[in-house]
C-alpha cells in the first residue's frame, strides 16, 4: 500500500507496529509504502472510517506524535541521502571539491610555516 498521508501511515504503524518505507514518485513527491497485510488493511479501514466520519482517532497521542516525528525524521534522512548521492556521483562536483580541498591544504601549509617562523 502506498499513501502520501503522514497521519495515515502513523496510524497504521501505531496499530500494527509495522514501519513503512519512504519512496519518491516521478514528480518528486515523497510517499510512504507499507506491505499489504490483513492487519494493515484493517487499520487502513479504521483510519478511513474515522476520517470520513470526522471522528477522533483512538490513539495514545504521545505515542502517535512520536511515530509522526519518527516518520518526519525518516523523510529528512531520505532527502539527505538523495542529495548526497547526487553530489558525490557528480564528477564535476568531485573535481571542484578536490581543487578547493587542495587550495585549503596549501593555505594550511603556508599558515603552518608562518606560525613556525613566528615561534622561532
Amino acid at each position: 500500500m502506498i499513501t502520501k498521508s503522514l497521519n495515515k501511515i502513523a496510524y497504521i504503524t501505531y496499530k500494527t507496529g509495522s514501519m513503512g518505507d519512504i519512496i519518491e514518485d516521478n514528480k518528486g513527491m515523497y510517499l510512504f509504502q507499507i506491505l499489504d497485510t490483513e492487519e494493515i488493511n484493517i487499520a487502513v479501514d479504521e483510519y478511513n472510517k474515522a476520517v470520513s466520519l470526522q471522528c477522533k482517532l483512538d490513539v495514545d497521542m504521545i505515542e502517535y506524535n512520536r511515530i509522526i516525528h519518527m516518520y518526519k525524521n525518516k523523510v529528512k534522512e531520505f532527502k539527505v541521502k538523495k542529495a548526497q548521492d547526487i553530489i558525490f556521483n557528480d564528477k564535476e562536483f568531485k573535481l571542484e571539491w578536490k581543487k578547493k580541498e587542495e587550495r585549503l591544504n596549501r593555505i594550511d601549509k603556508i599558515c603552518d610555516k608562518i606560525i613556525n617562523n613566528l615561534e622561532n
